[in-house]
């Protein structure tokens, strides 16, 4: 015990000076011992043997992500972490289910107070708190030219792409309209809407339906319609990267200004890819539907749209979109390939 008072004597002051350097001491080693433990942060060990302390976001597509207090939000690859400790709820998404985990030898999560202890491997960690169940996602993109002089030229290109996620269930739907005008001539004029449902057997397995119209009047064509069903896998989808095939088969109804309407059975096939390029504001994509009809006709048909998206901030972008159309069985005296190279903005939401 430390008494404070008048002192008496020279060792009465002696011992004075002794306890009010050891009370100094003992407070500066709690000082210390209290900026050293941060309190209720999480712990980041890499494998090059970093430390870092703070929060964790989340993890997804291979980047785990903690804000910290002296360095903002930090990114880190997901392959580089040897362990992460938090004392905080975290929802842990598996290949096959989701919940809490505890610890493991090698590269492990480490979770305090929370949850039920058991044990994995940190690979087989597919995602820290994903996405809500309830994900949408939208689009619009408006682009075109004009000029004047000795070649008047117009042209207006228009498409919008909405996604829905719930549980299962996903759906898309999609409309396009291209116009382009030369010397008061009429040169382009075609417009499609696509309405798919997918329902996900697995995270990876689903079953789609779609129904595609189609309409062009330099084709000669009035209306196309294409029902169809099938199978899909989904290899990938992360905030980085997602990439989708699929196999089907269907029915095509055509109906032309000029000539017989046609009907007959067609298979389809399909591939869906996005992914980041050199950073989060670049984006590559790439969509392409394929068809092989079997009566009449017997036309092969593609449709593939290719380009990069450019963000400007978190929702205009940029559009740079490359759109082929291949038909070998067109109307008469129609080409088989149809092109157009579009440039204008966007704006996406989700």
């Amino acid at each position: 015990m430390i008494f404070f008072g008048v002192p008496t004597s020279g060792a009465s002051q002696e011992c004075q000076a002794l306890s009010r350097r050891t009370l100094s001491a003992i407070l500066f080693l709690l000082y210390c011992l209290a900026w050293s433990i941060p309190a209720g942060a999480d712990e980041v060990r890499l494998r090059n043997g970093d430390r870092l302390t703070g929060k964790v976001v989340k993890m997804d597509g291979g980047i785990l992500k903690v804000t910290t207090d002296y360095g903002g939000e930090i990114k880190i690859d997901w392959s580089q972490v040897e362990s992460l400790k938090t004392d905080q709820p975290m929802v842990i998404q598996l290949p096959e289910k989701e919940g809490p985990v505890l610890e493991e030898e090698e590269r492990r999560i480490t979770v305090t107070e929370v949850g039920t202890p058991g044990a994995m491997r940190l690979s087989e960690v597919e995602a820290i708190n994903p996405p809500p169940t309830f994900r949408y996602k939208g689009t619009v993109n408006i682009g075109g030219n004009s000029t004047r002089g000795n070649t008047q030229t117009e042209a207006v290109n228009a498409s919008t792409r909405w996604m829905v996620r719930y549980h299962r269930h996903r759906l898309n739907l999609e409309a396009k309209y291209n116009y382009g005008e030369a010397d008061g001539e009429v040169t382009a004029q075609n417009s499609l809407a696509n309405v798919r449902y997918d329902y996900f057997l697995s995270r990876k397995v689903f079953l789609k339906g779609r129904t595609l119209l189609e309409k062009d009047s330099f084709q000669n064509l009035q209306l196309r319609t294409t029902y169809g069903s099938g199978v899909g896998y989904q290899f990938v989808d992360t905030a980085r990267l997602t990439l989708a095939a699929e196999v089907g088969a269907g029915y095509v109804n055509e109906d032309f200004r000029a000539g017989p309407t046609t009907r007959t059975a067609t298979a389809q096939w399909g591939i869906q890819m996005e992914f980041q390029a050199l950073s989060e504001r670049v984006r590559v994509f790439h969509k392409h539907e394929g068809f092989r009809d079997f009566g009449g006709r017997r036309a092969v048909r593609i449709l593939a749209d290719q380009g990069i998206r450019i963000s400007l901030n978190k929702h205009l972008y940029v559009n740079l979109e490359y759109d082929f159309r291949l038909n070998t069985e067109p109307a008469t005296g129609r080409k088989t390939t149809d092109e157009a190279f579009i440039f204008g903005l966007g704006f996406e939401w989700e």
